[in-house]
């Protein structure tokens, strides 16, 4: 039989999937808790606390526990969605992400991009960025590879050069004026979204 130890906590967001994994999960060497909890203060001989899943409405706790454990302990946090689109948390998240979230590293993502391809990340490599390919259905073309993760409208400019139109020596086609001004009106859309 497997005994429990302190050296690993996994921290769940709702209570109720922490007592039901507690509950399914019996002989698992470690310390199932979630956010909520008392037991999730971090024991002393803990060497890894796991944040499963943290959501919008549990940043700030999750902040706190983080900010409450020793340096020796590790700390991971597994598929974030500490984005939201309720009124109200914008605000709060934006701060969140750019202090605290910042202050750990992506070990491995992968994001979809709306049928277009694919951001990725994998640890210690830089982030790429992969299109369909054309020439293969089904396969994919990098296209960009950089040290910072691409978004808003550095991956739009990103896409839209990997998938223009070009000219048979391999040129870029200068777009049409509808084309700019469907641009424009794209990113001014995203502005208004970041506000």
């Amino acid at each position: 039989e497997v005994g429990r130890s302190d050296k690993l906590q996994v921290i769940f967001p709702h209570i109720r999937v922490a007592a039901m994994l507690s509950q399914t999960w019996t002989d698992v060497p470690f310390e199932i808790c979630n956010l909520g909890s008392r037991r999730n203060m971090v024991k002393e001989d803990t060497e890894l606390v796991i944040f499963a899943a943290p959501d919008p409405q549990g940043a700030e706790e999750v902040q706190r526990i983080v900010n409450s454990c020793p340096e020796t302990v590790c700390i991971a946090i597994f598929n974030p969605r500490l984005a939201s689109g309720d009124v109200g948390v914008g605000t709060t998240i934006r701060r969140l992400r750019d202090g605290f979230l910042n202050t750990f590293e992506t070990t491995y993502s992968i994001r979809p991009i709306s049928g277009v391809g694919a951001v990725f990340k994998c640890f210690p490599a830089p982030w790429k960025v992969f299109v369909n390919d054309e020439q293969r259905p089904g396969r994919y073309r990098l296209v960009n590879e950089a040290w910072k993760r691409p978004a808003g409208d550095s991956l739009d400019l990103i896409l839209m050069e990997a998938l223009a139109p070009r000219n048979e020596d391999g040129t870029l086609q200068q777009p049409s004026f509808l084309e700019s001004v469907a641009q424009t009106v794209g990113s001014l859309i995203r502005f208004g979204k970041g506000l």
